[in-house]
């Protein structure tokens, strides 16, 4: 851990860091749980420099106006780390995801008219897309097939074969898609077992946005 960021977050929380432990994540960035002075307990992220976890701050930020699933609150945030609220780990009772299951739910009830995201954000350390489209079709063509082949070509990962099979599918996607249009709504975007935890009260949180809000079908401009 840098200590130049512990010093920073020390300045920031105005308390003395007593203790911090390696918590086990992603492979993005490292994390800590810190205890201070007073035995306030904080969660840090550090370990990637540029605006992923700015981006990550504000995708929290957006699923917490939501109102209806539970996030880490930022306590502050960079391009050098972002310092989260620490939640303390409960027991994935069947009561639990039952719960976490409906105020997922509830949060795709939270809607845009169009489709897309205010900023640009990563899927994993991939930049990632999100200009606002008027539909989904257009949107996911052109921020989540068409942005990846290229990344893909730029590297050198796109041969005969790929190019090919990629313009085929282009032109059979209406099809594809076709019944599949829904009112935009707002996503985690990268939801899997690491990206969501059960707290002491048996509450669902989702955390862990490293690529924020993918909002493949998301929200409002």
């Amino acid at each position: 851990m840098n200590g130049s960021v512990l010093d920073k977050v020390k300045a920031i929380i105005n308390e003395d860091i007593v203790n911090h432990s390696a918590q086990a994540g992603g492979c993005i960035a490292n994390s800590l749980r810190i205890k201070t002075a007073s035995g306030n307990i904080y969660f840090l992220k550090q370990g990637f420099s540029s605006n992923m976890f700015i981006c990550e701050a504000n995708g929290l930020r957006e699923i917490s106006r939501s109102a209806t699933i539970k996030t880490p609150k930022v306590i502050a945030v960079n391009q050098d780390f972002i310092l989260l609220e620490n939640i303390e780990h409960g027991l994935k009772t069947q009561e639990a995801m039952f719960s976490f299951g409906c105020t997922y739910a509830q949060m795709h009830q939270y809607t845009g008219k169009h489709v897309g995201f205010y900023e640009n954000n990563f899927i994993g350390s991939t930049p990632q897309l999100n200009t606002v489209e008027d539909n989904w079709l257009d949107f996911f063509h052109k921020n989540r097939l068409l942005y990846q082949y290229k990344l893909a070509e730029a590297n050198g990962y796109a041969d005969t074969e790929l190019r090919n099979k990629f313009i085929k599918i282009e032109k059979q996607l209406p099809q594809i898609l076709s019944g599949s249009e829904e009112e935009p709504s707002l996503l985690h975007g990268d939801l899997w077992s690491g990206n969501y935890l059960i707290d002491h009260t048996g509450k669902a949180v989702l955390i862990d946005l490293p690529s924020t809000m993918d909002t493949e079908r998301p929200t409002w401009q």
